[in-house]
């Protein structure tokens, strides 16, 4: 064990009250036939080298500005202010300066466009304030369409994944900015007054599509890496593998003018794990045998399927049930085995067809 050293770690248990650290040591973990130090070299280097993308500051990105387009003949729709309740007005008071500081938000005297707040607690205890779109800017908006992955897609991408690191984009869409034609659709109305927003507020129905489209275009072309909006999933099938695509990506992001928070610093971290359990799920591999097993019961469907793995054993990929409806509760039992046939060949069939 290495001595004690300092360290800004917070710590605090499940129902948020504050542990008390003493301070950071390396240390040898071993289980059975395995053991792994805490502490990893090749992983500091990596953070040392990119610790731009890590400043406690709002990133933003500067390669490109959000367009959000109106349908034919769509009007402006003003709303007047919601009453907050006094136990928020502080946090949402701190919450608008905060976002005015970063240059998200900047006030206004006046806006043919204005949404009411809806204001949001989050579990640390800080405010997120989103605009109430659905009056105001959504239903007349055209909205940017572009896939979210399937999480039969997500989890194929981490096939034979061995390390893992997750990486969390604070303040994920209003890091993308507005062109100067949009910022006043986007325009909310507080209690102190309008504010426009500058950069992609949460609440716009093109705010998921236009993220995700933004992270596949930055990431594209890097080996085992899921992206699923702000959360970024970087594997390998060894330690050499894992931190060549971590590289990758923190170039990716740093090139782009992108950065994080403190927070996102120690998740990056903190957050690895090797899902090698026998009583855990593995992730689809393309290249392994693969077997679909269903039942039925009185009441009710179910399917797993699993791979074959070299040693012969079947390890679960995924599950699936649903209940029977009333007619199909009448089926005979045949019948309703056929039915769960049908039902997880329909419901894997991304992983099932070709095979």
């Amino acid at each position: 064990m290495s001595p004690l050293q300092v360290t800004e770690l917070e710590l605090q248990t499940y129902t948020k009250e504050p542990i008390e650290v003493l301070g950071k040591c390396d240390v040898l973990v071993e289980y059975e036939s395995q053991s792994v130090k805490t502490a990893n070299t090749e992983v500091q280097k990596v953070l040392s080298k990119y610790s731009e993308a890590f400043k406690a500051k709002l990133g933003t990105f500067l390669h490109h500005q959000v367009t959000l387009r109106l349908k034919h003949g769509a009007a402006p729709r003003y709303f007047r202010p919601r009453a907050i309740p006094f136990a928020l007005k502080k946090g949402v008071e701190e919450e608008l300066q905060k976002l005015e500081q970063q240059g998200v938000l900047e006030s206004v005297v006046s806006s043919d466009w204005a949404a009411p707040i809806v204001v949001v607690p989050k579990k640390d205890g800080s405010i997120r304030i989103c605009g109430d779109y659905k009056v105001t800017l959504n239903p007349v908006l055209d909205i940017d369409m572009y896939p979210l992955p399937k999480p039969q897609e997500l989890f194929a991408s981490l096939a034979g994944g061995q390390k893992f690191t997750k990486l969390d984009l604070s303040q994920a869409y209003q890091q993308l900015q507005l062109d100067p034609k949009s910022r006043e659709m986007v325009t909310i109305n507080t209690h102190k007054g309008l504010y426009r927003y500058n950069h992609l507020p949460f609440g716009v129905a093109s705010a998921l599509a236009v993220f995700q489209r933004t992270m596949d275009h930055i990431l594209r072309g890097i080996p085992q890496v899921l992206c699923y909006l702000d959360d970024n999933l970087i594997t390998g099938r060894n330690d050499a593998e894992h931190l060549c695509n971590l590289e990758l990506v923190l170039h990716r992001l740093e090139d782009v003018t992108w950065e994080w928070t403190e927070h996102c610093a120690q998740a990056f971290a903190e957050a690895k794990a090797s899902l090698t359990s026998n009583n855990v799920l593995i992730h689809f591999d393309p290249a392994l045998p693969i077997s679909l097993a269903t039942d039925a019961s009185t009441y009710g469907i179910g399917a797993v399927v699993s791979h074959t793995m070299p040693d012969g054993r079947e390890r679960p990929v995924a599950f699936a049930s649903r209940t029977m409806t009333a007619t199909e509760k009448n089926y005979s039992q045949l019948e309703k085995e056929a039915l769960a046939i049908v039902f997880g060949v329909k419901k894997f069939h991304q992983n099932l067809y070709g095979r």
